[in-house]
């Protein structure tokens, strides 16, 4: 199947391919016809995902709460990867389908397959819904009109709440696609309306469906129009449609209500209230929820129970059913809300619109019924061997710890990636596809088929564990399972069974159990402490867990099996390992019901006794504080006492010769649990008892305890980055984030002095947070010449020569180069590696090793001696987008060129520390080319682009409109002009090649002659727009024009102006224009010298729009796309981007 994501980072919207899911007891599958983007809702979605960091901030100040609480519990780091982590998860959009049942799961008597119905399923060829959420539509209703069928319960749903009678007066705020169809209905039920709203267009709407209208970006004054609209003495119900941050349709709403009015808020409006509106009127308000009752009750749309039907009349599937039948009888239009249709295959052009055009409204998808359905199995990686060495693990199930906690684990120790199995298949192509599974599927069986999968790994909700593990024990499968084991003895009996039965079958097997703790580095350091300790000990578990809803599944004894046996297990595990001695009693007791009725299995004591005389509590509880620590451990024996703070803080009081270790971030030991996992099937390790294992048998946790120890072993522990600007300084922090020590060196004293504060001197999202915090850990210190460290990585410019010849082919400067390498020579010993990340011509790799082996004779280099030599040096170009860097290191795949195939391994082996992407290695040469050639394919692309703009001016045809037009071929996939190309990589490399072979790179030397004179072309435009001006204003002078430039930097959203041809631009206006110039730069305190020197001020958007003339839109920042035709009123505007003109 196809579906729609959406992304909450970037905010792009993309069609994924997943396996179609399965059909499950109580749900419905549905072929897709029709889906309806809703305007108001998914608009608010796509925005927030668009907006930056601060912005998203802004917009959920609860959330911001909630992670300043976890900086203060978990630390900095953990903190920043978790909300990375839920930023990168796609959000699946939409929620208005129509469709054809395909199949129905078990209880589901009252459809069929073939029954057309309307549900609140995604955006996708393929939904699956709870019979709950889906209801049949009638023969006279048509697909595009019962697309309309939830949004339309949505009013329908607030009307119900709002009681109004048969000739009452109702005012709707916020005509747009909910509140028209709430008009519909409340004319439906005899009232009289009066529709709110700014857009004329969306009134005409309203006062077509027979509503009263009142625009206030007109003047007019919504309460007097409300109290018209009652003849003086009050409306009797506003139901708020809006999505606005304003309090002022609450505020509006209280002034134009009757005594006892009653206000519904369907949309979101701000909600500071002025009571007094309220009191003098005793006036209602309340906040309606979504379709109606039933929504957001697991119970209800998860498990299909129907609440009864005499007592709760009208459920968010009757209301669908209500609607449903007003369409039949022709009481709700829904046609003249259709504004666009679109094929399914073109959902991001109508993303596209929905977000450029306010006049969107109803925007329909249309699904082609023809269309084969997806199998149960999608391909996410181009098919390749699986190294027979290493093992290959599959994955069952893919919600929130297996994609963010336990995947990445596997991952980062080395594990090969078969299926990942999932019910409903996206979450598995999602979190499958980021991880580099080889595939995605619904199918389980077929995954414990694969003879290629060696390992399954079991992450889904608790009551399916002992399941699963069977089924793979059965297959022959090593398991790793999430905690925990089993439910109930029987089930555990039946692991066991199923465990021998492999061993007598002489297969055995490899079962491990999730408990991470246990491999947790403090917790190892705090065992080896004990172990000197022949004495009984003392052990204290506290457990803040937090408050969980009384539906949340852990809490369901049938499916999480309640908090104690699927949580507070992990701690019972914790002191048995500690203890080093099996359980010999348990005792419990819970809580007392507390007033919102949480008691036994949330607020709970356990006390355990050990064979060796040891005791131990575990406090597991809900009714904390979440400032307070999550996990505490307190340890008491011979007169000592040691404290474990949240996996970070290891303290020791009156313990001989150890007093504090602290780590720099939270580690609960998954990622070496894994590790241990792996590396005993490895090895080969006896393959132990699940039973014993489970109930007392520590054996198995001190040999894994020792491989882990192993597997962390690090080859580089120290690390130093010469160059520290835009890559060498977010390298250098991502380094220090995996806790290697890290020295910078940088020639600026000013950015020395700034980043040992802790703070940045340049702009790159999320870079301040990590310098910040790997600083404040000691990780990170920056210095003006380097010190002895085991890698050294140079990252400094590699710009052009300067040469009398302007039209000279520009030839690479590898002056800074050189000295970094004579600067690092000093500090080198056997076994160092030497990395150049500068982006360098062919060559320069093999020329840094030159010189390191002219300034150290003592020491041996690969081009002398090979793989024995005593230095290995490599090459490894970064391949990031400014202002996504701290991500893109991290996420994007890595080329590295070793001099000989040991150097290349020795620096893919330290990329590994961070890179999530693969490391793909090749020889010095092949790499230093692979990026060069990436920036010159991309720059011949922009010359089609930037050449054909001064085509298409020249024929009187817009560019911009063209462009778009063509890119509706499937195989044509045209980029955006602009004003040149600029930064230090399309605009530099491309050079590169052409001055190692000017007589071959033809078509490469063009294409940058034609964006190198671009920026003529937007001169010449400036200044045609000066002398029309000056026509069109015979009594000014050239002098009197003033001139703003929006943008400076080489690319939108950045403070970098190197190469940009926006810089050169201004600065040759401002030389070349005798009147004022004002240049307009949010992302900069203060103009370049070579700027400011010819005259020109750096100033505001608004100042610039109030002084200028003449606009020139250079760079498309985000601050200045919500400027509209409205703010270019009167002014001569050159746009170079397609700022204002797409």
């Amino acid at each position: 199947m196809k579906q729609v994501l959406q992304s909450l980072s970037d905010g792009s919207t993309v069609i994924t391919e997943a396996p179609a899911p399965l059909v499950t007891p109580g749900t419905v599958l549905i072929n897709s016809t029709q889906s309806l983007i809703s305007a108001g809702t998914e608009r608010m979605l796509v925005d927030f995902g668009n907006a930056s960091y601060l912005d998203k901030a802004r917009q959920q100040p609860e959330k911001v709460k909630m992670v300043l609480e976890k900086v203060a519990t978990d630390g900095l780091a953990a903190t920043v990867d978790a909300v990375r982590s839920k930023l990168a998860e796609p959000l699946p959009l939409g929620y208005c389908n129509v469709g054809v049942v395909a199949a129905v799961g078990a209880g589901v008597t009252d459809l069929k397959p073939g029954d057309r119905v309307a549900s609140n399923g995604p955006h996708a060829d393929v939904v699956r819904v709870g019979r709950n959420l889906c209801a049949p539509v009638p023969d006279a209703v048509s697909d595009e009109a019962a697309a309309f069928t939830v949004v339309a319960s949505i009013g329908l749903q607030g009307i119900r709440l709002a009681r109004p009678d048969l000739g009452e007066a109702f005012v709707v705020t916020g005509a747009g696609l909910i509140g028209l169809l709430t008009i519909q209905l409340l004319r439906a039920h005899g009232c009289r309306v009066l529709a709110i709203d700014p857009d004329p267009a969306k009134l005409v709407l309203a006062e077509r469906f027979g509503a009263a209208v009142c625009n206030p970006a007109n003047g007019e004054d919504p309460v007097a129009a409300g109290l018209r609209l009652s003849r003086g003495k009050g409306v009797d119900g506003v139901i708020i449609t809006a999505s606005t941050s304003s309090n002022d349709p609450v505020r509006q709403a209280a002034r134009m209500s009757r005594t006892r009015g009653r206000i519904v808020l369907v949309g979101v409006t701000g909600l500071q209230l002025d009571r007094a509106d309220f009191y003098e009127k005793e006036l209602s308000f309340q906040v309606s929820c979504s379709y109606g009752p039933g929504r957001y009750d697991p119970s209800y749309e998860e498990q299909g129970n129907d609440y009864p039907y005499g007592l709760v009349r009208w459920t968010e599937q009757r209301n669908f059913e209500a609607v449903l039948d007003m369409m039949a009888d022709g009481r709700l239009d829904v046609a003249p809300l259709i504004s666009h249709r679109f094929p399914f295959e073109q959902t991001p052009e109508a993303y596209r619109t929905l977000t450029g055009s306010r006049e969107a409204l109803g925007i329909l998808l249309q699904y082609d019924t023809g269309a084969e359905s997806a199998g149960s199995r999608v391909a996410l990686r181009v098919p390749g061997r699986f190294d027979p060495a290493r093992p290959v693990v599959g994955f069952i199930g893919a919600g929130n710890y297996a994609s963010r906690i336990l995947i990445p684990a596997f991952k980062a120790a080395g594990a090969q990636f078969s299926s990942i199995a999932t019910s409903g298949g996206i979450n598995g192509v999602i979190h499958g596809a980021k991880a580099g599974f080889a595939e995605a599927t619904t199918d389980v069986e077929a995954l414990l088929a694969d003879p290629q999968t060696t390992a399954v790994a079991v992450a889904t909700r608790h009551n399916s564990h002992a399941d699963f593990v069977c089924r793979a024990l059965d297959a022959g499968k090593h398991v790793f399972v999430e905690k925990p084991l089993a439910l109930t003895g029987e089930q555990l009996d039946q692991v066991e069974a199923h465990w021998r039965r492999n061993l007598d079958q002489d297969r055995p097997c490899h079962l491990m159990v999730g408990f991470n703790r246990r491999f947790a580095p403090q917790v190892q350091t705090l065992r080896a402490l004990l172990d000197a300790v022949a004495d009984p000990k003392s052990f204290i578990v506290t457990v803040n867990a937090g408050a969980l809803p009384g539906d949340h599944w852990t809490r369901d004894q049938d499916v999480g099996g309640g908090r104690i046996l699927g949580e507070a297990c992990h701690f019972i595990d914790l002191m048995r390992y500690l203890a080093g001695a099996e359980i010999i009693s348990v005792q419990a007791r819970g809580m007392g019901p507390t007033a919102n009725g949480d008691g036994t299995e949330d607020n709970a004591t356990v006390t355990l006794g050990f064979a060796d005389g040891s005791l131990g509590t575990v406090h597991y509880l809900a009714n904390g504080s979440s400032r307070f620590p999550k996990e505490r451990v307190d340890v008491f024996a011979a007169g000592g006492t040691l404290q474990l703070d949240n996996f970070r803080s290891l303290r020791g009081f009156g313990w001989p010769g150890f007093k504090r270790h602290r780590l720099w971030r939270q580690d609960k030991g998954q990622n070496a649990c894994a590790a241990a996992f792996l590396k005993a099937l490895q090895d080969g390790a006896e393959s132990r008892s699940p039973v014993r294992g489970f109930t007392g048998d520590h054996r198995g946790g001190t040999a894994a305890k020792n491989s882990t120890r192993n597997a962390l072993v690090m080859t580089f522990d120290t690390v130093c980055v010469v160059g520290l600007g835009y890559i060498g300084l977010p390298t250098a922090a991502v380094f220090a984030g995996r806790r290697k020590k890290v020295i910078g060196v940088d020639v600026n004293q000013n950015a020395v002095d700034t980043i040992n504060r802790g703070e940045i001197h340049i702009v790159e999202p999320e870079l301040d947070i990590a310098v910040h915090a790997a600083v404040k850990e000691g990780y990170l210190h920056a210095t003006t010449e380097p010190e002895p460290a085991d890698a050294f990585l140079i990252a400094v410019p590699t710009p052009f020569k300067r040469q009398a010849d302007p039209d000279a082919v520009p030839e690479p400067d590898l002056s800074f180069i050189r000295a970094a390498a004579r600067s690092v020579a000093p500090v080198l010993r056997k076994g160092n590696l030497v990395i150049l990340e500068s982006t360098s011509p062919v060559g320069a790799t093999e020329a840094m090793a030159a010189w390191l082996a002219e300034a150290r004779p003592d020491l041996s280099f690969p081009q002398d001696a090979g793989e024995g030599a005593d230095i290995r040096v490599a090459h490894c170009p970064e391949r990031v987008l400014p202002g996504r860097i701290m991500h893109e290191l991290i996420e994007n795949d890595r080329i590295i060129g070793g001099m000989t195939p040991a150097c290349a391994e020795a620096a893919a082996e330290l990329y590994r520390t961070f890179v999530r992407g693969d490391c793909l290695t090749t020889t010095a040469r092949t790499a230093e080319m692979a990026k060069l050639t990436e920036n010159a394919f991309r720059d011949v692309n922009i010359a089609f682009a930037n050449e054909l703009s001064i085509i298409a001016e020249r024929l009187d045809i817009n560019v911009w409109e063209l462009i778009a037009l063509a890119n509706r071929h499937p195989r044509v996939n045209i980029l955006q002009p602009g004003p040149g190309v600029g930064g230090h990589c399309i605009a530099v490399d491309p050079w590169f090649i052409v001055s190692e072979t000017p007589e071959l790179a033809r078509l490469i030397r063009a294409a940058r002659e034609v964006n190198s004179g671009k920026p003529d072309w937007v001169v010449e435009k400036i200044k045609t727009a000066v002398g029309e001006f000056l026509q069109a204003n015979p009594d000014k002078r050239a002098g009197d024009v003033t001139i703003a430039c929006f943008g400076l930097a080489f690319k939108p959203d950045i403070d970098d102006l190197r190469e940009s041809p926006a810089l050169d631009i201004a600065t040759r206006v401002a030389a070349e224009h005798p009147g004022p110039l004002l240049a307009v730069e949010p992302n900069i305190h203060a103009l370049p010298d070579l700027l400011s020197g010819h005259g020109a001020r750096l100033c505001s958007a608004d100042n610039a729009l109030a002084h200028a003339d003449i606009v020139v839109a250079l760079v498309a920042h985000r601050s200045f796309r919500a400027l509209t035709t409205a703010h270019l009123h009167n002014k001569s505007v050159v746009d170079a981007c397609g700022l204002w003109t797409t």
